[in-house]
């Protein structure tokens, strides 16, 4: 078995080349050959049997469009800032049980979304969640939770709302929204389960709307949205989806898998079992 190894020296404050060096040992002890895909390497991956991911949602979705089609099996190891994706896919384990899967993991097909053109894995936020992630993306120093809670706050009371034509399969609506998200895992930002159904094998996306509310409501509806208990509320829609196309006379803020970007179109689609993962 031949491993090729992604790692992103600007993620998670230095730590996935902490986990490098442990990786590496790990499978130098093993005799396991292996080599690091370096950051002028594009097209298809050769040589190797199987990729890993050394970092975050961020290092995931880069990895996935920069070979895109990936079709060698994954392998993560979080190891970054925000690690939503993965703590869905393999649930809490340690640094070595991560080496173990990377090594040894069944393999299973996963979904992932198509959105303007290019991959996402975990999901794209548009509008409020958005906004954050523009925010954070100016961090240098002060990053983590503490600087993810302060974006949000700033954007809970001045983020204004956005009208926006949403097309779902017959329907279409056409509203003012504080936010719009389509996810295929169940949390992003550190853990807020802005998508708690999702399921990345159900042949589906999970979009999920929340109506233009005033700050008052944002603040008492956050912690709702932190645990996922916000389905119920009148202001939110979520629903089950393959494709969508929203469409706004404005540019709107927004990340997919926590990388910033703007737009005021955004097509996507479901690719069903596209990404062949360890677990």
């Amino acid at each position: 078995m031949r491993l090729g190894i992604i790692s992103n020296k600007r993620s998670g404050n230095g730590k996935p080349e902490k986990v490098l060096r442990e990786f590496i040992s790990y499978l130098d002890a093993k005799g396991i050959a292996w080599r690091i895909v370096n950051e002028q390497e594009v097209g298809p991956l050769v040589n190797i049997d199987r990729l890993v991911i050394i970092g975050g949602d961020g290092t995931i979705n880069f990895t996935l469009n920069r070979f895109m089609p990936l079709t060698l099996p994954v392998a993560i190891i979080p190891a970054g800032t925000g690690n939503d994706f993965a703590a869905m896919h393999l649930g809490k384990v340690s640094m070595i049980r991560s080496f173990e899967i990377a090594i040894a993991g069944c393999i299973k097909s996963v979904d992932a979304g198509l959105c303007n053109g290019k991959i996402f894995l975990n999901g794209i936020g548009i509008g409020f969640d958005g906004a954050i992630a523009g925010k954070l993306m100016h961090k240098k120093w002060f990053k983590g939770p503490s600087a993810y809670y302060a974006a949000v706050l700033a954007q809970i009371l001045f983020f204004k709302s956005f009208r926006a034509k949403v097309s779902l399969s017959e329907t279409t609506i056409e509203n003012s929204f504080l936010m719009l998200c389509i996810a295929n895992g169940t949390s992003y930002g550190g853990g807020f389960k802005v998508a708690p159904l999702a399921k990345a094998e159900d042949g589906l996306l999970d979009y999920m709307a929340v109506a233009g509310i005033n700050p008052l409501k944002r603040l008492l509806n956050l912690p709702k949205i932190r645990v996922g208990k916000h389905l119920n509320l009148p202001d939110v829609h979520y629903q089950l989806i393959e494709k969508i196309h929203i469409n706004s006379r404005q540019m709107l803020p927004a990340h997919a898998d926590g990388e910033y970007f703007e737009s005021n179109t955004f097509e996507m689609s479901l690719l069903k079992g596209y990404l062949s993962l360890l677990s």
